[in-house]
């Protein structure tokens, strides 16, 4: 991907990303949504770091309010100097 696309175009795959994941939040069914799983949390270095329980609403909810958004931020302030 990095080969074949400029900086911006991957900095608004991230977020085009992020509202199809939103979007599936909201096509999936309440039953769906309040199914209950376990995390296995682990460091940059793959080192176990603890066990959570969430459900898939509150992950979605934690990925694209939280992990997307800060990624893609990084990404855009990575942006090659010209």
């Amino acid at each position: 991907m990095v080969s074949t696309t400029t900086h911006a175009q991957r900095v608004d795959s991230v977020r085009r990303n992020w509202a199809e994941l939103r979007s599936l939040l909201v096509a999936c069914s309440p039953a769906n949504t309040q199914a209950r799983l376990t995390l296995r949390m682990h460091d940059r270095d793959g080192e176990y770091v603890s066990d959570s329980v969430l459900t898939w609403s509150d992950l979605i909810e934690m990925r694209t309010t939280r992990h997307i958004p800060g990624y893609r931020d990084a990404l855009a302030q990575a942006a090659p100097q010209a």
